[in-house]
């Protein structure tokens, strides 16, 4: 038939790993000029299972385990890039930045401990996405039900030595993953007085912060950000830095960001 000078499909119209032979005819009153070209549909990553354990578990406390099993290709279409990431809350509004990355991987597995809640209860949405060397994409999604964390004094301490540890072994990724899971279990400096004995028995949350946007500092000045990791980053420090912290916080990740 006849068609403006684009032709194009809409997704799932052409079949992935077939042949298709496409003609392009110009007539005119001189005669018909035609040219030809045969395309391959390259397929996506299939095969694979995507795992999640625990299903439930505690915000901040309960480290999942996302993995990702028995994913095949043409060898043509390797290596296969594995990007774990979440939707916190999976019946909330969904919005640009809902959605969460844990970085891209050549890894089967990732550990990884979820932020603070603001409700006794909600779901979470764990999502995996397996991306060939062409960039055809398969992705997988699992639902997992969050609790708040119990203790959040108890949390911090934990999380705390966790960051540190990862400051001193260089994992970029991880000390910006728990960075958000420290800022989630903040409190926020201005309060009612009658929750004045739960920040106390929280710790001073303004140098908590400093300390968070100090250890983000640490690990950025030894590496180079990829776009993904640099989404993370911004990420981080928005959950660390809001106008509701004091001045020298503020600084402190202006000079971060």
């Amino acid at each position: 038939g006849a068609f403006a000078d684009v032709l194009g499909f809409f997704p799932g119209a052409l079949v992935s790993g077939q042949m298709y032979h496409f003609r392009l005819e110009v007539k005119s009153p001189q005669g018909v000029g035609w040219s030809e070209i045969t395309a391959k549909i390259l397929q996506a990553p299939v095969g694979g299972i995507f795992d999640v354990v625990p299903r439930s578990g505690f915000a901040a406390d309960t480290e999942f385990v996302l993995s990702a099993v028995g994913w095949v290709d043409d060898p043509e279409n390797f290596p296969l890039r594995y990007q774990f990431s979440y939707i916190l809350d999976a019946a909330g509004p969904v919005y640009d930045n809902s959605e969460v990355p844990m970085g891209v991987t050549n890894e089967l597995r990732y550990n990884i401990r979820m932020p603070n809640i603001k409700q006794p209860q909600q779901q979470t949405l764990m999502l995996l996405s397996v991306d060939n060397f062409y960039d055809c994409r398969a992705q997988r999604s699992i639902v997992v039900d969050l609790f708040e964390a119990p203790d959040r004094a108890a949390s911090q301490v934990v999380i705390k030595a966790m960051i540190e540890n990862m400051v001193a072994t260089q994992d970029f990724e991880k000390t910006i993953e728990l960075n958000v899971v420290m800022s989630s279990l903040l409190l926020p400096p201005s309060v009612t007085p009658g929750r004045r004995q739960t920040i106390e028995s929280l710790g001073d949350n303004d140098e908590m912060r400093a300390f968070l946007l100090t250890s983000l500092h640490s690990s950025m000045e030894k590496v180079v950000m990829l776009q993904n990791e640099t989404f993370m980053m911004a990420n981080a420090v928005q959950s660390v830095a809001s106008d509701k912290i004091n001045t020298t916080s503020q600084k402190a990740a202006g000079g971060v960001a």
